[in-house]
């Protein structure tokens, strides 16, 4: 009698220690690959980061390398040009080659501008404020109206203003603008006398604030996609168009700083559109 009672009083508590190690097992292995997670997120946020370190030391080194060669060029071409005309002797093979160095080192002197401008963008802190996305859109409309074949061009905005207006974003006012008029200058550069200029904002569910710059400009070839996001890249078609390769590049760092994205779409003959995505300042808040 004993014994029955014994074994029937066990098996609850064989049940509840099977079940309690069942528990700590499964919390175990939840607690193990919560671990393995946080693990893998900061080994990729360190890989990320170092990355980036290595990467703003590159720039700077270039940067640093390449100023002083460049500053002699300049002040080179400058003496030499300074020479043929004090000796009033015109020789047009001399002036052109004075000319063709003054060209390149201009270009090379943008593109380290470009360069350091870029690694500043990547590395410093950004002052977050509200931004007026339509405030910004009328400024930089704006300044591009002083580009080189700005005139020629038709250019018009879209952004709600009623009954509500787009919401505002938190982000750093001077870097925004530059990002989206790198993009209009890049449509008056890379469009035609005659064709048409749209920049466009509007709200994406409350969440985003979307912003485009579209053109029936040249377009791009499919297989350019991709790489006009990388720093010095220059499409096949247009390497006769002066310009650095960096000013997507720059749109898309700065873009990613706001914890945004960008998106292209192109067809050759037709046009461009460029669209940036950035968080909206919540309204309820």
């Amino acid at each position: 009698m004993d014994r029955t009672v014994y074994f029937t009083t066990s098996v609850p508590a064989a049940i509840a220690m099977v079940v309690l190690a069942v528990v700590v097992i499964f919390g175990a292995v939840v607690a193990a690959r919560r671990s393995r997670d946080r693990a893998a997120a900061r080994a990729h946020a360190e890989a990320t980061d170092a990355a980036a370190t290595a990467r703003a030391r590159l720039l700077t080194r270039l940067d640093h390398e390449l100023k002083n060669p460049l500053t002699a060029l300049q002040t080179a071409a400058a003496s030499t040009q300074q020479l043929v005309t004090a000796e009033h002797d015109e020789r047009p093979d001399v002036e052109a080659a004075i000319a063709a160095i003054g060209t390149s080192s201009r270009r090379i002197a943008r593109l380290l501008a470009d360069l350091r401008k870029l690694t500043d963008i990547e590395t410093r802190d950004i002052d977050r404020r509200p931004v007026d996305v339509a405030a910004l859109i009328d400024v930089v409309v704006d300044d591009a109206g002083t580009a080189p074949g700005a005139d020629e061009r038709t250019i018009t905005t879209s952004v709600p203003r009623a009954p509500w207006p787009i919401p505002k974003v938190l982000g750093d006012e001077d870097l925004l603008h530059t990002a989206v008029l790198n993009l209009l200058t890049n449509a008056i550069k890379y469009s035609t006398p005659g064709d048409t200029i749209e920049v466009r904002a509007s709200d994406v569910n409350g969440a985003w604030v979307a912003v485009d710059v579209a053109d029936t400009g040249r377009g791009i070839p499919d297989d350019e996609h991709e790489g006009v996001w990388d720093e010095l890249s220059r499409g096949a078609d247009v390497r006769a168009i002066p310009g650095s390769g960096m000013g997507l590049a720059l749109v898309r760092a700065i873009v990613h700083r706001h914890d945004g994205s960008v998106e292209l779409r192109s067809r050759p003959g037709e046009g461009t559109s460029v669209r940036l995505l950035i968080p909206a300042i919540d309204r309820s808040g």
